[in-house]
């Protein structure tokens, strides 16, 4: 229920702009990111699935603590069947090692018109993978924002070593700078020149593994949520967050999804 380790990922929610956005929070447990969410990112609404009685006492209690009831909807019991559909402009799937048997609840969360953000936990082994990583896909796309939109954190540190793929020749103002262009398979690639995440102390190089999880939990969001609505998708990896690691060689990783439906998409 609680790890001081995830402190980093708490402080992170803390500063995202959440105003006027409804957020899922599915693995919600005693409120450890539900109330970041609430009280930090001021989201309008959070709807938090929990499925053991003892953690939804103590959630109810802390809610109330921090004067955040009346905002917050608690949705006792296993979330593939608690979950709402198409409401969520934020699903948060905070459980390791792994969230993928939640994924498809995940996508059905989302907003239909205007899509949304996943933020999605997962523990990765490294020092597994010996072969040189190819991940040029053109239906995930990475892109970094600039400081100060509603995307969380993203800044040239959240671009490190990933991939802009595109099925166009389309680019954004994303803040990253001596990106080389380059072509395969006729998808629009731009590869920062960044190895690492973060600065100071904190610097830790970004490694292969870290973003072929990334990138195949974008593949595999975009795949469900056109299996879902029979509709093309964009899904962007814009940030990939290190929280903790294990040993031997286990990280565990945050990384951040935008999925916008391909109307959505064209009209931004």
């Amino acid at each position: 229920m609680f790890s001081s380790g995830n402190i980093t990922e708490k402080i992170r929610i803390g500063h995202f702009k959440c105003a006027g956005e409804t957020v899922v929070d599915l693995f919600a447990g005693i409120g450890y990111f539900t109330l970041p969410y609430l009280v930090h990112a001021n989201a309008s609404l959070v709807y938090a699935c929990e499925w053991n009685p003892d953690a939804v006492e103590a959630l109810k209690i802390n809610l109330a603590l921090n004067g955040v009831t009346s905002r917050c909807i608690v949705l006792e019991g296993d979330n593939q069947k608690t979950c709402p559909k198409r409401v969520a402009d934020r699903v948060n799937l905070g459980l390791i090692p792994s969230s993928e048997g939640s994924w498809e609840v995940a996508c059905a969360a989302l907003k239909l018109d205007t899509g949304g953000i996943l933020h999605v936990h997962g523990n990765v082994t490294g020092k597994v993978h010996k072969k040189k990583h190819n991940v040029f896909d053109s239906s995930v796309s990475t892109v970094c924002s600039p400081a100060g939109t509603a995307e969380p954190k993203e800044s040239i540190h959240s671009c490190n070593r990933l991939l802009l793929l595109n099925t166009s020749s389309e680019t954004t103002d994303n803040g990253c700078s001596n990106s080389e262009e380059l072509t395969a398979n006729n998808v629009h690639t731009e590869i920062p020149n960044q190895t690492h995440l973060g600065e100071g102390k904190s610097k830790k190089r970004l490694k292969p593994e870290w973003t072929e999880w990334a990138f195949n939990a974008g593949r595999r969001m975009k795949e469900i949520l056109q299996n879902q609505t029979l509709r093309d998708w964009l899904v962007t990896v814009v940030h990939i967050e290190h929280v903790k690691s294990y040993a031997p060689h286990i990280d565990h990783l945050v990384v951040d999804i935008r999925c916008l439906p391909n109307s959505q998409h064209s009209a931004r």
